[in-house]
């Protein structure tokens, strides 16, 4: 079998549709073994972008794809842990249930002094997420946008 390295370097239209930035600045690289497995990839969040001379691409955002093995005690540990390594309390965190995502990320809400923030965590083995691992540790969401831990942490405490 051939491997296809599906690359997209520079500048890129991102459909209107998707209502993000009107361009994707960056590089990402993903190895599959042909371009059909590529687009069969349905498991993964993704998203197709049209490069400035109509080429289409598409980008797997690694650390989304819904967990399998998920539970809510794994999710509240990770919430420990944040409280933990950013100092809080137990007042200043709370599980959200209404924010769940039904594919493996529990809702949750962080607050301090300088506001609140909603967060997704994935309920899979704490010390997965905790290794902040590109391409195997799933990402939290705060506030929507999606963080491995370690960055997500930054993010929190900006935020509270």
């Amino acid at each position: 079998m051939n491997n296809h390295i599906l690359r997209i370097t520079g500048s890129a239209e991102l459909p209107s549709a998707l209502n993000l930035n009107s361009e994707y600045k960056g590089e990402f690289t993903a190895g599959c073994n042909s371009v059909k497995q590529i687009r069969n990839l349905k498991k993964l969040k993704q998203f197709c972008l049209k490069d400035l001379y109509g080429s289409k691409f598409m980008i797997i955002k690694p650390g989304t794809e819904p967990q399998i093995k998920h539970n809510e005690a794994n999710a509240i540990k990770v919430a420990e842990y944040i409280a933990e390594d950013l100092k809080l309390d137990i007042t200043q965190w709370k599980r959200n249930p209404k924010d769940d995502s039904g594919d493996g990320w529990y809702g949750f809400i962080f607050k301090g002094a300088g506001g609140k923030v909603r967060v997704n965590i994935p309920g899979i083995d704490p010390d997965v997420v905790r290794k902040s691992k590109p391409f195997e540790s799933p990402h939290l969401y705060v506030n929507g946008s999606r963080w491995l831990y370690g960055y997500a942490l930054n993010f929190i405490f900006n935020g509270i």
